[in-house]
């Protein structure tokens, strides 16, 4: 026989136990979900967008720096050259030059120059277009080398044409800074602002 004491005891045992399986049932009825990694997995994910916006970047600038260090250069050098060879035509026109073999020589060795120039992608047409102002300001001077006298109207025709010739180049210097995504802004008295890695760079013929 059990004392109360102990009796009293495996009652409360066996409530425990009993609690124990109900517990256990409830919890094999209505399991506990496990935890995903959704919320990590979300994590690493953005984390990986971001890693390959900045590589995109970053990829993008190395391949745009070289290619936008040779427009500038180009620009820079076929501007020199096209100064030179307005100059030349300018003085003749004021009689500061008095040798036109000469100015005639030296606009055949900037012409000359801009052909070898090393054209960057997207501005072979304004090239081409350069070329033609160059050719036709030796064209003048050809004209004014071999004729004496000289035909007024004539003369004025191939400086119109010059002008046209002026105006088609730069057309196609605009053109070829908008498929380049060149941002760029005409200024009031002539010279064109330009902008290539955040530096401004100007255009004066």
């Amino acid at each position: 026989m059990l004392t109360p004491a102990q009796q009293k005891v495996k009652q409360e045992l066996e409530e425990l136990r009993a609690n124990g399986s109900y517990r256990d049932q409830l919890m094999s009825e209505n399991p506990i979900p496990a935890k995903t990694n959704t919320h990590k997995n979300w994590i690493f994910a953005a984390l990986g967008i971001i890693l390959l916006i900045l590589f995109s970047s970053m990829l993008t600038m190395n391949l745009a720096g070289p290619k936008n260090e040779k427009i500038i250069s180009y620009l820079k050098k076929e501007q020199r050259y096209n100064r030179e060879s307005s100059k030349i035509l300018g003085d003749i026109r004021e009689n500061r030059i008095f040798s036109l073999q000469e100015a005639k020589t030296k606009q055949a060795e900037l012409f000359a120059k801009v052909k070898e120039l090393a054209v960057p992608a997207g501005f072979y047409e304004y090239n081409q277009d350069l070329l033609g102002v160059f050719e036709q300001r030796i064209i003048i001077l050809t004209y004014l080398t071999e004729n004496n006298p000289k035909d007024p109207f004539l003369l004025q025709k191939f400086f119109i044409e010059l002008d046209v010739k002026q105006e088609l180049a730069k057309d196609s210097l605009l053109k070829a800074f908008d498929s380049e995504k060149i941002k760029y802004r005409i200024q009031e008295d002539g010279p064109i602002e330009y902008w290539v890695n955040g530096k401004s760079n100007f255009y004066e013929e």
